[in-house]
């Protein structure tokens, strides 16, 4: 017995040298498996920002294109020609009639017949006056309107040419942007080509070691199973001369039945369950880790568009109150979270100073009075606090209130 247990203690330890390389080829293994996860996350970011980066140049695209034709309906634009002013209609000529009294018939007196004769004349050269004057009127407009129109074009053609100008330097960013994470994509492609070789390296020698030992090639083994042979034969001639040898064959079965079921036991030690366990869990690890890869994708195109989001709907707002005066939405914290505000900034800050605060406010009435087309009366308290050439031109009537000594309210 004490020699099948040191033949049972070599098979274990030998088994146990092949479970540590196994052991150390496996961790291995899962090194190169994270590393390969990792890399292959990188790649999935990094093919999402080349996909954000092309929508963002598409989209630079069709605002350079829309600037393109704007300018040339501009270009194309022009003012009409002036249209030909009507003809004068003199008055009709004095009648000889209009010198009759209309009761008896007979010629008006003489200085009744002058004063309708003078007055005619007064009504005749007046009337040409007034044709004179409208027409002067008429052609002076007609050059101003002109003139407005001609400013009001090249002020257009100036302002589109530098919108399309910054579409395309946006398009010239995102491209350069594109190209530098292509390549950045290659490098990473190709590590991941480089890893995936490796771990299938290390596959085949994780499979490639056994899970028994050969303990025919041991010779301590082999040499203590000899003597056990050897110890069998010896109990087996002793059994023969032994009297009661039935009771002892008996006793001998039921130690050999003892002793098969204890090697039984020992040679049972199967590690083909825990190499199948093993193979379970790296296949769930492997699953585990492209879901979370799949959920960090998730994750980081949708913070992408809620960024995405944010600007543009600051953007469109800010534009209403275009100047100095800008509204902070949004605010990104330090976990890449965004949390909604709304905090009046005047050049980029919130920290104004209380003539600033007067000046802002006056900023964002103006806007709102020209986005809901809406004039009344401002009233501006604190007037003293805002420096002369400060106040912003207001379309509207504004009321100035100032701190002042008088005991009677003053109006200037």
């Amino acid at each position: 017995m004490n020699l099948k247990f040191d033949l049972s203690d070599i098979s274990n330890k030998e088994t146990e040298i092949l479970m540590e390389k196994r052991r150390g080829v496996a961790s291995e293994c899962n090194e190169v498996e994270e590393k390969l996860m990792s890399l292959k996350r990188q790649a999935n970011s990094i093919a999402v920002d080349i996909e954000s980066a092309e929508k963002q140049k598409e989209s630079a695209e069709t605002d350079k294109k829309k600037f393109i034709d704007e300018w040339r309906r501009e270009k194309a634009s022009v003012f009409p020609e002036m249209k030909t002013f009507l003809e004068y209609t003199p008055l009709p000529e004095l009648a000889e009639d209009d010198l009759i009294c209309p009761t008896c018939g007979q010629s008006l007196p003489k200085e009744v017949r002058e004063k309708r004769i003078s007055d005619y004349e007064e009504r005749k050269k007046n009337d040409e006056e007034r044709y004179k004057k409208s027409k002067a009127e008429y052609e002076e407009r007609y050059i101003s309107d002109k003139e407005k129109f001609e400013k009001n074009r090249e002020n257009n053609l100036k302002s589109i040419t530098e919108k399309g100008q910054k579409a395309a330097d946006n398009i010239r960013e995102y491209q350069k942007i594109i190209n530098d994470k292509q390549q950045e994509l290659e490098a990473v492609n190709a590590e991941i080509a480089k890893f995936e070789e490796t771990l299938k390296e290390k596959k085949e020698i994780l499979e490639s070691i056994p899970t028994v030992a050969d303990m025919l090639k041991n010779e301590e083994y082999k040499k203590i199973s000899e003597q056990i042979l050897m110890l069998e034969n010896e109990i087996e001639e002793m059994s023969k001369e032994t009297v009661g040898k039935t009771e002892l064959e008996a006793k001998k079965a039921v130690l050999r039945d003892e002793i098969s079921d204890i090697i039984a036991k020992i040679k049972s030690v199967d590690n083909s369950k825990v190499k199948e366990r093993i193979a379970e869990l790296e296949k769930e690890k492997a699953e585990v880790g492209q879901k979370i890869a799949e959920q960090e994708q998730m994750i980081d195109l949708t913070e992408e568009f809620i960024r995405e989001k944010m600007n543009r709907i600051s953007s469109v707002i800010n534009e209403k109150f275009g100047g100095r005066v800008t509204f902070k939405l949004f605010e990104v914290q330090i976990n890449s979270g965004i949390r909604e505000t709304c905090e009046c900034q005047w050049d980029g800050r919130t920290n104004m100073s209380n003539g600033e605060s007067i000046v802002a406010g006056m900023y964002i009435c103006k806007a709102l009075s020209e986005l809901y087309e809406v004039s009344c009366p401002l009233f501006v308290d604190n007037s003293e606090a805002v420096s002369d050439g400060r106040f912003p031109d207001m379309n509207c009537q504004v009321i100035k209130l100032f701190v002042s000594n008088d005991k009677e309210l003053v109006v200037c």
